[in-house]
């Protein structure tokens, strides 16, 4: 004869005015299991201790046994083929559980939510920060009150001033407006943000406005464009400039740097242009502040050709810093191929070629990608073209 059942043992212990033991591990009521042995009638065990010994049972007969999986299959079907009633409503109120406590979690959340400020400014910031990670976007810390001094306090839309009374969702409750949306590879930062209500930002959805609306480009003095390019240029040094152009934002800071200036070599003028080697001009240094909104390196330099006479514009892309020449692509330059890897004699610690002096030691120069594209009106476009030797690839 079998042991006693869980259910025999629980009358026992309410007649007898007793509670289930607690088991020593976990702190739990333990739970009863027969014994086939008449004398010894079942025993107490752990319940989390019983679980852990089924599960593993059950993963050795999976891994071990594959006809096991089959067998167990069979059963399901044929309990749920005779309990088809029973499990369905277990289902349903399960589904209606879970339903009680996502509506309880949404009030909860939204009381906290409408009634706590901190909670609302740390949700928003998390939520531009889950865009920001999602679409590998660039981002950098900023507060409420340097959007609202940035914008002094206007909408970027209507240009009317903002109540800050007004709360989220209010219509005319302030919110922040990326000029290039986020969703399209726009940075987080200060300098892609601008003021705006909620239901001027709302009619935009993420279309993308131009940030550079109220920037621009300014012939800017050489001692002030090397300042900058010998800071933040990857070579720290200066350039052969004969027309600099500097990118200047909505509060005239100057955010970027472009240089064009004559070959430091003639041979390479004799290549492009053996005719007239004065219609030749190298794009010597380009420099962008890390802050400024996505596209500006090909918007200052497409401005900027625009305000040039007349020219044959070449450029090298150096490979070894990782630069592939990206935004002469995107500018329609013409690509020429590689220049040749050559050894150049330079002093420990410095960029350029000084020739076989004291102290310089042989330096490999790596091949670079090299692009061309020419200037002025439709006219004198065509008459440079015929004048390049370089090919066009």
């Amino acid at each position: 004869m079998s042991g006693i059942s869980q259910a025999e043992k629980l009358k026992q212990l309410q007649l007898l005015g007793e509670s289930v033991p607690l088991c020593s591990c976990h702190s739990l009521p333990m739970a009863w299991s027969k014994s086939n042995k008449k004398t010894q009638g079942g025993s107490w065990n752990c319940i989390e201790k019983r679980r852990a010994r089924g599960r593993k049972w059950t993963t050795d007969k999976y891994q071990n046994d594959p006809s096991f999986k089959k067998k167990m299959l069979e059963y399901k079907k044929e309990f749920y083929k005779d309990n088809a009633d029973e499990v369905k409503t277990k289902r349903k109120q399960r589904y209606h559980s879970s339903l009680i406590v996502r509506e309880n979690a949404k009030k909860y959340s939204h009381n906290r939510y409408m009634t706590n400020p901190a909670v609302r400014q740390k949700l928003k910031e998390y939520a531009y920060k889950r865009r920001a990670l999602l679409n590998k976007a660039k981002r950098v810390t900023y507060t409420d009150q340097d959007v609202w001094n940035k914008s002094q306090g206007l909408c970027y839309f209507c240009q009317k001033p903002v109540d800050s009374s007004f709360k989220y969702p209010h219509p005319e409750s302030p919110v922040k407006h990326h000029l290039h949306p986020i969703s399209k590879r726009g940075a987080d930062v200060l300098k892609n943000i601008s003021l705006a209500h909620n239901f001027c930002n709302g009619s935009v959805s993420n279309t993308y406005s131009s940030p550079f609306k109220s920037w621009q480009i300014k012939e800017t003095p050489y001692k002030i464009a090397m300042e900058k390019i010998i800071a933040h240029h990857y070579l720290h040094r200066k350039a052969n400039a004969s027309y600099i152009y500097g990118l200047y934002d909505e509060l005239d800071v100057l955010t970027g740097v472009v240089t064009f200036g004559v070959p430091a070599s003639n041979r390479t003028s004799l290549s492009v242009c053996p005719s007239n080697t004065k219609l030749v001009l190298e794009l010597t240094r380009l420099w962008i502040d890390d802050d400024a909104p996505f596209g500006a390196a090909s918007w200052l330099v497409s401005r900027a050709l625009k305000q040039l006479p007349s020219r044959i514009i070449i450029s090298y892309a150096d490979l070894d810093q990782g630069h592939e020449g990206t935004i002469y692509k995107a500018l329609s330059f013409n690509y020429a191929g590689q220049s040749k890897a050559r050894n150049e004699w330079r002093i420990p610690g410095k960029t350029r070629n000084v020739g076989k002096i004291e102290g310089a030691q042989l330096h490999k120069v790596s091949a670079k990608n090299r692009y061309w594209t020419v200037t002025g009106n439709k006219r004198q476009k065509n008459q440079l073209r015929r004048l390049v030797k370089w090919p066009s690839i």
